[in-house]
């Protein structure tokens, strides 16, 4: 309860702290050992704000670093031991996305994908790391999943229909490419750089 008290006033060490010795009492506690991991991670977060904050890059790339091989490590070690969760490996494949581990990402993307509850997340997983790997056309496949019978452009519709059209600007593609930025511009004209890329259609 300690433990919750002052994760709800944001200080996390104190919280951290209280959760760790809890855990001398339940050592075979699973939530408690994700608890404690999840804890950790924010800790971290709040030490890279706080060096952000202060202009101490090179500590906030550090422990960035460092924020990302924990997480990585947690969330292998939270899907050894539930293999069959598809919203874990969805989150382990982010993080190895993270650190640029594509293939790694790849794996647990499409591990996950199979389950209906994560799988347009998946899906967006998928085609991240194939654009990034250069593979253009499973990229644009799995985009094209992630909207398929999507009715409202969402935020995720926008960062797909981006993605569309810097594929097909490209591939030379210039009227495909207009066509995925202006569905984004009607909706939002402020979306990242979309009005720019418009001006270069007059």
């Amino acid at each position: 309860r300690l433990a919750e008290v002052h994760e709800r006033l944001k200080d996390f060490e104190s919280a951290l702290d209280f959760a760790e010795r809890t855990r001398q009492y339940k050592k075979d506690s699973y939530e408690l050992a994700c608890r404690i991991r999840d804890l950790r991670a924010k800790v971290l977060k709040k030490k890279v704000a706080r060096a952000d904050k202060d202009g101490n890059q090179e500590l906030a790339s550090r422990l960035e670093r460092e924020l990302a091989d924990a997480e990585v490590a947690d969330f292998q070690s939270r899907v050894e031991m539930h293999p069959g969760d598809a919203s874990l490996r969805l989150q382990l494949g982010k993080r190895l996305m993270k650190r640029n581990e594509l293939d790694a990402a790849l794996a647990e993307f499409q591990k996950a994908h199979a389950d209906p509850r994560v799988q347009r997340d998946a899906r967006m997983g998928m085609a991240q790391c194939f654009q990034r790997k250069g593979y253009a056309d499973l990229a644009k496949k799995e985009f094209l999943r992630v909207i398929e019978g999507v009715q409202e452009i969402d935020e995720r519709a926008k960062e797909v229909l981006l993605s569309l059209g810097n594929i097909a600007e490209a591939e030379g593609k210039l009227d495909e490419a207009r066509s995925y930025y202006a569905r984004v511009y009607e909706v939002d004209i402020g979306y990242r750089d979309v009005a720019a890329k418009m001006e270069r259609f007059r």
